[in-house]
């Protein structure tokens, strides 16, 4: 029987390890999600902006998160007046006018760990006081996001 030489013992190891670590899965990126809800405004004047309060995401969120789709449901509790628009805005960017409820890219590649809330705008023109008044409430925001 033919001994075999510890170089070529050594050569079919290093093949077989890089055989493994070129088939070994590749780590997925990190995903996930939050979602809040926002309260108010009260909308009473036409050609002013009225803004809900924050939506704060929770600190698990990693610091190197990036949005990769929202979706959102706004609520007008009493009645949704003629020319009224809305807006997502995260610190001084807006995106809109965004419809009543509604998924997709808006805010993409943004950091996920920032606040949002909705923006509120009726544009009748020459400005007025809108009678009955709007209420709104219990709007709802998730921010998916990789990291």
């Amino acid at each position: 029987m033919k001994a075999i030489s510890f170089l070529k013992i050594a050569t079919v190891a290093a093949f077989m390890l890089v055989g493994l670590s070129v088939s070994a899965p590749v780590q997925a990126a990190g995903v996930g999600n939050w979602n809040s809800t926002s309260n108010g405004p009260t909308i009473f004047q036409s050609q002013w902006q009225f803004d809900s309060s924050w939506m704060v995401p929770p600190g698990r969120v990693p610091s190197t998160a990036k949005v990769s789709t929202v979706s959102w449901v706004l609520h007008f509790i009493n009645y949704v007046p003629a020319n009224q628009f809305a807006y997502l805005n995260a610190g001084s960017t807006y995106w809109g006018p965004i419809g009543l409820s509604g998924n997709g890219g808006i805010g993409v590649g943004i950091s996920a760990k920032q606040n949002f809330r909705f923006s509120f705008w009726n544009n009748t023109f020459p400005a007025k006081i809108l009678t009955p008044t709007v209420y709104t409430g219990g709007h709802q925001l998730n921010v998916n996001y990789q990291y």
